[in-house]
């Protein structure tokens, strides 16, 4: 079998798209409890969790994380730090699990694509779980 993971990374929720031999079977949001305060120990927490899934869908093919792309209005710099900070934790981990580790652009697909497939397979979950369906799709991890 095949298994492949999407991620949507994120300061507060992050999520993530299992695919297994191309079919989305279960989406997952990450969000760290209320006691870390610091964002380090929401990225620590991030790490554990995010290794915790990856130990227990291994062996992983490829993990594909959100490409970033350039912001259109006067982005929050604080918050892109983090979410930098939070990718490039996710990056530095995944190629200790999987094969391949790569990169999707959400805008490759429109929204609207993505919520007519998971309605068709069955997906649901949070709006970070379905972005992370859609940097699936975008990847070429969907075999329809």
């Amino acid at each position: 079998m095949r298994t492949d993971i999407s991620i949507d990374p994120g300061t507060t929720h992050t999520g993530v798209c299992i695919w297994n031999d191309g079919r989305p079977v279960v989406t997952i949001t990450l969000s760290p409890p209320k006691q870390c305060i610091e964002y380090l120990d929401k990225l620590l927490w991030l790490k554990q969790k995010l290794e915790k899934v990856f130990e227990e869908n291994g062996p992983i093919t490829r993990i594909a994380v959100e490409k970033f792309q350039p912001f259109t209005q006067r982005p929050n710099m604080l918050a892109m730090m983090k979410c930098s900070a939070t990718r490039g934790m996710i990056l530095g981990i995944a190629d200790n699990w999987c094969e391949t580790v790569m990169e999707a652009s959400k805008r490759t697909i429109k929204k609207g694509e993505t919520a007519i497939l998971a309605k068709d397979r069955g997906v649901t979950g949070s709006k970070d779980a379905m972005d992370a369906y859609q940097i699936g799709i975008c990847a070429g991890f969907d075999r329809k």
